[in-house]
């Protein structure tokens, strides 16, 4: 029977016919399904008789798996298997209990979260001849694609910090019994930050990783801000229009896109109705994070098909030309770095293969992060090289090659990779902007206590406000955003700056508007007054005649910059305080001036 796709009438979601995973799998079998998985983002296979071991070479053929930190429900044989189950051995659960009680992506707490997990089941809790205990997925894509262009602005940049610590603390607030993180276990899962917005590896296409089941808050905003945005992300993303609920039967597995999906289950049973299921986990990849991209061909000025002495005698001659003891370059030694790396990859037949199949669209420069299982097929030999090599390879290198690719075996991706960067916002004072301020702020980041709760402890940053910053405008504090993975260094964090608002003056880009009262005899008959500015007080000349609302501008005297705003004074005319003695005046005014405001209006 050949394998056939049939996707649900919903935003996600498609079975697969005419395949017995029990069995070895043909390539061409696998094309289909894989291609499958990719679009739908979740498969079902119904009527599976599986073993564990053929539950998990069936898992394999898509990656390597995790084995779960909650190694204490493992199979006791398979450690790669989770039981998610709520049968109990006298008064111990024998698997997880409380496995996705909340909307959440597995593994969304690791620094490298599960890329996609397959679930198999063997017993479902029924009642009266009805399957109990759905799974609803949601599509984090769809729900991405229908954000208002408002909406996908605002979080573009926004990250969040994601704890497993903080999901058990929940459980046990909520009243399930659950125990908090063993320390072994805490170490092996702290806090994770990853954006919001992610890109899926597999499409390419932009999704909400963001879910109530893992999320501490968004990183850089008010806790009640942090709350609301969180609270409105998870209501659109699990809206019914890209939902699709699946009706557990025994013998059912069920893969899922762990970044394109979102899950929860359904407890609608209790013991002695029985659940019983087997889930595999892939290894997954760190998020969020790129390197750039470096074209070792045009670094070697040779074709993509040149042959190897031609490589050899180019590498030759750009050594000599930019080898440090010669050159006068200043960027000489980056350069014979750079040459050597390009020639480490290109001289070896296993790394130029990998490399190549990476394709020819690629440029320098450009933001770049490994494929899945991109070198699958490949086998590194070791190059002769030391761990003291490593400051000569860049993190394109190592995101590829790792210790490995240096002569540090065939560990697998021991790469590093630059931290995330965060973003946060700032207010400062307009006149901090005119002269320039060093300003302490103070910001909070989540940290594990000892008995694996998150709390959110303050760090204060001292920061320097440049002179002619602007609303919108951004300050880098290099390596305090995210910590990097392996050796690689710390992200930067990037401070929005918002001016806050002033009493007397409004900002529109560079340029500055001050309301002025003038009394009105100064309006008609000119006067020279003392005016406020930002950077001290002037003597403004009004001129005879001035108008309500005339502006007088003082050039230059906007916020600082290369080309420095102006300063637009606004005349206000102020009538003084009620008088007999002003009364006396205005009735003589109205006596002898033939005067109509409203001559020109025509009524």
């Amino acid at each position: 029977m050949a394998v056939s796709i049939h996707p649900f009438d919903t935003a996600l979601g498609a079975e697969v016919r005419g395949l017995d995973i029990s069995r070895p799998v043909d390539e061409e079998s696998f094309a289909i399904v894989n291609d499958a998985y990719k679009k739908h983002s979740v498969l079902l296979f119904r009527n599976q008789e599986l073993t564990p071991q053929q539950h998990i070479a069936f898992s394999r053929r898509f990656g390597k798996l995790e084995i779960h930190v909650l190694d204490q429900w493992c199979h006791a044989d398979h450690p790669e298997i989770l039981i998610v189950s709520n049968i109990k051995d006298k008064d111990r659960h024998i698997g997880v209990p409380h496995a996705g009680r909340y909307w959440h992506t597995d593994l969304s707490y690791m620094v490298a979260p599960s890329r996609g997990s397959l679930l198999y089941a063997i017993e479902i809790p029924e009642q009266n001849g009805r399957a109990l205990g759905d799974t609803r997925f949601a599509s984090a894509v769809a729900a991405y694609d229908a954000l208002s262009e408002e909406i996908k602005k605002r979080i573009a940049d926004l990250s969040a910090t994601f704890s497993l610590a903080h999901h058990r603390s929940k459980l046990m607030a909520d009243g399930a019994d659950e125990n908090p993180l063993t320390a072994e276990q805490q170490a092996k899962v702290p806090v994770a930050v990853h954006k919001i917005v992610q890109e899926n590896p597999l499409t390419g296409r932009k999704c909400l990783f963001v879910n109530e089941g893992h999320v501490v808050e968004i990183v850089g905003l008010a806790q009640e801000e942090s709350r609301e945005l969180l609270a409105m992300l998870s209501r659109h993303v699990t809206k019914p229009e890209f939902v699709y609920r699946h009706r557990w039967q025994g013998g059912d597995l069920l893969m899922w896109d762990n970044v394109a999906t979102q899950h929860i289950a359904e407890f609608d049973y209790a013991l002695p109705q029985r659940r019983y299921l087997l889930r595999t986990t892939r290894e997954g990849v760190a998020l969020a994070w790129t390197v750039d991209f470096k074209d070792y061909y045009a670094i070697m000025g040779v074709s993509r098909d040149a042959a190897q002495d031609e490589i050899k005698r180019s590498y030759r001659k750009l050594a000599r030309k930019y080898h440090p003891d010669v050159s006068d370059d200043p960027e000489a030694e980056d350069r014979f770095k750079e040459v050597g790396e390009a020639y480490e990859v290109l001289k070896d037949p296993e790394k130029r293969a990998a490399y190549d199949q990476l394709g020819a669209q690629w440029q320098s420069g450009q933001d770049f992060r490994p494929p899945p299982d991109w070198d699958q097929g490949f086998e590194f030999r070791d190059a002769g090289h030391h761990q003291a090599d490593a400051e000569q390879f860049s993190d394109f290198f190592e995101s590829l090659f790792g210790a490995r690719g240096r002569g540090g075996g065939r560990t697998h991706h021991q790469f590093r990779a630059r931290g995330e960067d965060h973003h946060a916002k700032v207010s400062v004072e307009l006149e901090d902007s005119y002269t320039g301020a060093q300003r302490a702020i103070t910001l909070r980041a989540p940290e594990l206590t000892e008995d694996g709760h998150v709390i959110l402890r303050e760090r204060t940053l001292n920061v320097r406000v440049p002179k002619g910053i602007r609303s919108g405008q951004k300050i880098r504090l290099a390596g305090q955003g995210g910590p990097g993975l392996g050796d690689g260094e710390s992200g930067d964090l990037y401070l929005q700056v918002e001016l806050n608002p002033h009493g007397l003056y409004r900002v529109d880009e560079r340029d500055v508007y001050l309301d002025l009262p003038v009394a009105p005899w100064e309006a008609a008959l000119g006067a020279t007054v003392k005016s406020p500015t930002p950077s001290g007080p002037v003597d403004l000349r009004i001129p005879p005649n001035s108008n309500q609302g005339s502006k007088l501008r003082l050039k230059g005297k906007g916020i600082p910059g290369k080309k420095p705003g102006d300063m637009y004074v606004v005349l206000k005319v102020t009538l003084p305080p009620s008088s007999e003695d002003s009364r006396a005046l205005y009735e003589q005014m109205q006596e002898h001036m033939a005067f109509n405001p409203r001559a020109n209006m025509e009524i």
